[in-house]
């Protein structure tokens, strides 16, 4: 098993899905590191077929298109996740560019990092100094208002593009699962780090320093299913729905560390 997921949604626009594509390839250390898997609604796959001639090596997921919900989209490759054994998972949009160099290698050096296999990696985008500076301490907050750090995950300091280990992808999945936060998957990662950082002063944010993506276009899946409102109602609920998830990532990093004794 390859060490890294890359997971592309696409619909419409097939000619942005090959220039995605095309970057991940030529800009890689090795296409062995890694599995393109293709996210494509189930009525589209004519649609994107001259793709398959082009990649034959793309794995693909073909979910039941429903309007205006991502759940689908999300349960198939949750499932597709917790069935193979990739170490990272990284899901990636159709409209990112200037991806690094040797993103791939970049990316598996930070394998095993902590025996429990619970982090997250953040890219170090020097053209977002103000995301950058903030990142180095998981989210930094100078006061214990917690409406205010997630008003700034939600506007400036948020990873778009994570990069996550299978097992936290794993503690993850039953919040993602969820229709209101389905479209969330990086503002809950954030919030997850942030609040493991918050209640037990763990810190389980990578910034590699080699690994960024210079921009992405964002044309419309961030806009869908309520996001904002369903974001900032968590973060008035003071994250009620997250807290059994970092209770359970904190009773796991302690087992794994003691065993490690």
């Amino acid at each position: 098993m390859k060490d890294i997921a890359v997971i592309i949604q696409s619909r419409d626009r097939v000619e942005e899905f090959i220039n995605t594509i095309n970057m991940l390839y030529t800009t890689c250390y090795d296409q062995k590191n890694f599995d393109i898997i293709g996210v494509i609604d189930d009525d589209q796959i004519q649609l994107y077929s001259q793709v398959k001639n082009i990649y034959p090596d793309i794995i693909w997921l073909h979910p039941k298109h429903t309007p205006g919900s991502w759940v689908n989209l999300v349960k198939i490759q949750h499932d597709f996740i917790k069935n193979n054994d990739y170490y990272f998972i990284w899901a990636v949009c159709d409209d990112f560019f200037d991806v690094s160099k040797n993103w791939d290698f970049s990316i598996i050096t930070q394998k095993n990092k902590y025996p429990d296999d619970l982090f997250t990696i953040h890219s170090s985008n020097k053209k977002d100094l103000l995301a950058e500076e903030v990142r180095k301490n998981a989210y930094i907050y100078n006061d214990n208002n917690l409406d205010n750090i997630g008003f700034g995950i939600y506007h400036n300091y948020c990873e778009r593009l994570p990069v996550s280990t299978k097992k936290w992808i794993e503690f993850m999945s039953p919040i993602v699962s969820n229709p209101k936060f389905c479209t969330q998957h990086e503002l809950i990662t954030a919030s997850l780090i942030m609040l493991l950082k918050y209640h037990y002063d763990i810190n389980r944010l990578v910034t590699v320093n080699e690994f960024y993506w210079g921009s992405l276009i964002d044309q419309g899946g961030s806009s869908i299913c309520d996001r904002k409102k369903n974001y900032l109602d968590l973060v008035k609920n003071k994250y009620e729905e997250l807290i059994p998830i970092i209770e359970k990532m904190y009773n796991e990093i302690n087992k794994i560390s003691k065993i490690n004794i």
